[in-house]
């Protein structure tokens, strides 16, 4: 029996794609980032870079 790696993309923290593409020209990609704020397993170590996002401007959709 072999422990799984877990070492893989999928274990990695997606916090600064969120951050960039919360910051993104196209509606959808902001779209899709919102929606993976509200169910991403953010950690300790995301801290630092949700408190920096936090004091960014972002763009607003006219639909919002």
């Amino acid at each position: 029996f072999k422990e799984p790696d877990h070492s893989g993309i999928i274990y990695t923290s997606k916090t600064g794609l969120i951050i960039k593409d919360l910051h993104s020209s196209d509606s959808l990609t902001r779209a899709k980032a919102r929606e993976a704020v509200d169910v991403a397993p953010f950690s300790k170590e995301d801290i630092p870079l949700l408190y920096s996002a936090y004091l960014d401007r972002f763009p607003v959709d006219s639909n919002d």
